[in-house]
């Protein structure tokens, strides 16, 4: 298996600890009497932003009504063909804002 990333909230703290090899970007949390950082702050604007992105993604993803429906006679391989198409094109319609190029970018220089 690849390297698996997660992005959670920080409803979800337990998630680095049971799984260490796993990346997770969990919100940082405030303690008492002590604020977060700018930095944090930063930070935590980021990991929302592409949180949304993906929560919107997923909404989307439902609207094909490919999550939710049961689908009769169809095999497992037609399955994986429809939700590969579907996964298209909402990458396609992704590419096609400015906003999501430019993530899209940093990303990509990043990872390499």
């Amino acid at each position: 298996m690849g390297k698996v990333i997660v992005w959670a909230d920080s409803a979800y703290l337990a998630i680095a600890k049971l799984y260490p090899n796993w990346e997770c970007m969990v919100h940082e949390r405030a303690k008492r009497n002590q604020p977060l950082s700018r930095e944090q702050k930063i930070a935590n604007k980021l990991k929302s932003k592409i949180r949304i992105a993906i929560e919107h993604t997923i909404g989307k993803i439902k609207s094909f009504r490919c999550c939710f429906e049961r689908v009769r006679n169809m095999t497992a391989q037609k399955q994986a063909q429809y939700w590969r198409i579907v996964a298209g094109i909402l990458n396609l319609q992704k590419l096609q804002k400015p906003e999501f190029s430019m993530f899209l970018a940093i990303t990509i220089k990043s990872s390499s």
